[in-house]
């Protein structure tokens, strides 16, 4: 037991009491590891000590105890004197906390000593207790040393110096490691010559050789100067030849001339391509005269050319950064110029939208009015509109209703000299001898060529009427109209730009079999395809039908077929611009087509939606591929792979047969034949299946994967009308006992 122990424990046994037993067990703490134990009240006894820990023994009334662990521990003392007549049993709970420290270095500091040849290490501080053995890395072998240590190598080269450390704080040790360059000893002493390094088109670093320091007086030959040391770094504002002086004052070389200074030259050139400055958008502005508009891209630029396209089929006009155009109509119109300068050499192409306002004219007052005749409860409302025919831009429009004691309408109009498109439309059969009086009403004549007109079944018609204006003209009508695809997926409208004389009749065809016979088109397509839209134009005189092909791609729609995917992976040696076509095809054609392009790194996967069948895929390059390689690998469900291509470099195409849930296995002998039949293919307005078996179940599927017809015949022969389906491959699963085919049939007219 420690003296310090035996002291705090003297007070403690002065008085002595006959019969006295210990009534604690105390503790001191000594360190964090170390403790004390004494009982209190007894003088002298028997102990049987368990520290908690595992170690028991037997001693007196006092007692040291050091714990290897931090933990908690219940120590117990069995106490038996002479004083005592019972044996007694105390406890104690200690807890010991002893928080490690162990502190290691990270990394070995190096550098030069003063001598040629000397190296200096060192790591970290000095701690008491450090042992260190350093390798120099030169095959002298380790040394014993401390944190630091200075080592001289022979010999100019690159060492890898390392050191095992342990420290008290280190206990384990650890090796660390660095590498060094030792510069060969022969002094530099006389300048050789200039040499630079290009950081960027115009910035040079420049360095004086053969001399480890000296004083420079640097010309940089643009005007500049500078003193410094052997090194120097100079940006030029100007691309040009430049010539640099460097005077260079080294007393220390012995080959000096009389005045001290060596004088060197380097010639640097400086070439830098102008930064592309393309501007970015046009601005307009109204100009100060009516239908007058403004343009202007930036500011003048020296050897600006820019071509203008007004958007109102006035063509191309070559011009400057600013441009004026006066519009003969008012409108919206989308107006894009062609803009080159030396500081934008490969052009850029720019549009904007304007909107050209009417000029203001004085109008006229125009009494017009739609007056129905009721019998038996005629038409309850009709919709009117009166647009500008010169324009297209809408005067008004509404909604004329009528009851059997009120079967009038009519509202006062205020309108310019000019031609003027009257459409009415109704929705509402009307009977013979129903109908509606028109009156278009100026100074007390009214415009109307008909005043009284009557109807049977639906009404949709247009006039042309003149206000002070002549607006016959020869008999003419040329269907022309143009689609606005909408924010909502398959929404589609279509603006009417038809040109023709008198009154007309339209009728829209969508070719999804929906019509309409509006002056405008309106279609809500319910799944993605191309459909062919058309507008017939007939007046008095003529007809005309305009078609054109619209594309729906926006309506979300799951595939109900077979997901499979494509991967597409190329190995390229350096970046090369390449296309590459891929193709899924039956007998009757592509089902699926894409275009990959390659700028030299390429790897795209692709989504297919196809039904169960044997295809034939292929990818086809206009050229020899330049890449190493091309792979291309087909993969169904789970990964699962349904064939794979290869193009390699040189090539330019390759084909594979693959089987989506089917044995399409080339060469193996037929032991069954297809048992359904489908007639005509292609089809116009109706397809006819024909099995051996009896067939259960048909479904029908376009390319897109929306499903178009399902039924459950039960005979062996079954007929579906097609006359509302659009142009294109269609997909057929039909089921009979036992046995799933897949028929591929085209619509087409």
């Amino acid at each position: 037991m420690t003296k310090s122990f035996l002291a705090l424990c003297m007070g403690l046994f002065i008085s002595f009491v006959s019969n006295a037993c210990p009534t604690a067990l105390n503790v001191v703490q000594q360190s964090c590891s170390n403790y004390g134990f004494y009982l209190s009240d007894t003088p002298v006894g028997n102990v049987i000590w368990n520290f908690g820990d595992g170690t028991n023994t037997t001693g007196g009334i006092e007692i040291v105890h050091n714990y290897t662990e931090n933990g908690v521990y219940e120590v117990t003392a069995t106490y038996s004197g002479p004083e005592c007549p019972e044996t007694l049993t105390l406890n104690v709970t200690v807890e010991v906390n002893c928080g490690t420290v162990n502190e290691c270095p990270t990394e070995i500091w190096s550098g030069e000593g003063a001598e040629c040849g000397v190296m200096n290490f060192e790591i970290g501080s000095f701690v008491e207790g450090e042992n260190v053995t350093w390798f120099p890395g030169d095959g002298t072998g380790p040394q014993q040393g401390g944190h630091f240590f200075s080592h001289t190598y022979t010999s100019p080269g690159t060492y890898s110096v390392c050191a095992f450390y342990t420290t008290p704080l280190c206990p384990n040790g650890v090796e660390l490691c660095t590498s060094i360059i030792v510069e060969a000893c022969n002094e530099n002493l006389c300048p050789t010559g200039i040499t630079a390094d290009a950081i960027d088109c115009d910035t040079y670093v420049l360095h004086v050789e053969g001399i480890d320091n000296a004083d420079v007086a640097w010309n940089f030959g643009d005007g500049t100067t500078g003193n410094g040391g052997i090194n120097a770094d100079h940006t030029w504002l100007e691309n040009g030849v430049y010539i640099v002086t460097a005077e260079i004052n080294a007393p220390q070389c012995p080959i000096m001339p009389p005045i001290g200074i060596i004088t060197m030259v380097y010639t640097v050139q400086v070439e830098c391509v102008p930064a592309v400055e393309c501007p970015t958008e046009i601005w307009s502005g109204a100009g100060t005269e009516c239908g007058v508009m403004n343009f202007e891209i930036g500011s003048f630029v020296e050897g600006e050319n820019v071509m203008w396209f007004p958007g109102d089929e006035s063509g191309a006009v070559q011009g400057g950064h600013f441009f004026s155009h006066t519009y003969a109509n008012p409108g919206t119109y989308n107006v894009c110029a062609f803009y080159t300068t030396p500081l934008c050499p490969n052009g850029v192409e720019l549009c904007t939208t304007i909107t050209v306002e009417a000029c203001e004219q004085p109008c006229y007052a125009i009494g017009f009015g739609i007056d129905s005749y009721l019998l038996e409860g005629g038409t309850p409302w009709l919709t009117y509109m009166i647009s500008n025919a010169e324009s297209g831009m809408l005067v008004t429009s509404g909604v004329a209703e009528y009851t059997e004691n009120d079967p009038y309408f009519d509202t006062p109009l205020c309108l310019p000299d000019g031609c003027y498109y009257l459409s009415i439309d109704n929705n509402n059969p009307l009977i013979i001898g129903q109908g509606v009086n028109i009156f278009f009403i100026l100074n007390s004549v009214n415009l109307m060529e008909n005043a009284t007109i009557i109807y049977q079944d639906e009404i949709a018609i247009t006039y042309l009427i003149g206000v002070n204006t002549d607006c016959a003209g020869p008999p003419s009508c040329e269907a022309a109209f143009e689609p606005i695809y909408t924010n909502t997926p398959g929404h589609i409208e279509f603006i009417n730009n038809s040109e023709f004389s008198g009154i007309a009749e339209f009728v829209w065809e969508y070719g999804n079999g929906a019509t309409s016979d509006g002056i405008g088109g309106n279609v809500y397509y319910e799944s993605n395809g191309v459909y062919t839209v058309c507008l017939t134009v007939t007046t008095g005189n003529c007809t005309n039908t305009s078609c054109q092909v619209v594309m729906v791609n926006d309506m979300e729609t799951p595939c109900e077929f077979n997901e499979v995917t494509v991967v597409v992976d190329a190995n390229y040696f350096e970046p090369i611009n390449e296309l590459l076509q891929f193709a899924v095809s039956v007998p009757l054609g592509p089902v699926f087509q894409a275009s990959i392009e390659t700028d030299g790194i390429l790897n795209d996967t692709l989504s297919l939606c196809i039904p169960d069948g044997c295809y034939e895929v292929s990818i086809y390059s206009p050229l020899p591929v330049q890449a190493l390689s091309i792979a291309c690998t087909i993969e169904g469900l789970n990964v699962q792979q349904l064939g794979d291509l290869q193009l390699n470099i040189g090539e330019s195409s390759s084909t594979a047969a693959i089987g989506v849930n089917m044995d399409c296995t080339i060469g193996v002998e037929e032991t069954t034949t297809e048992t359904i039949n489908a007639f005509p293919n292609p089809a116009s307005d109706n397809i006819q299946f024909v099995s051996e078996k009896t067939i259960q179940r048909i479904d029908i599927f376009d390319m897109t994967g929306k499903r178009v017809a399902s039924l459950n015949p039960n005979q062996t022969q079954v007929q579906i009308n097609t006359s509302e389906w659009i142009n294109g491959l269609y997909v057929t699963q039909v089921m009979s006992i036992g046995k799933m085919e897949s028929v591929i049939f085209e619509i087409a007219r």
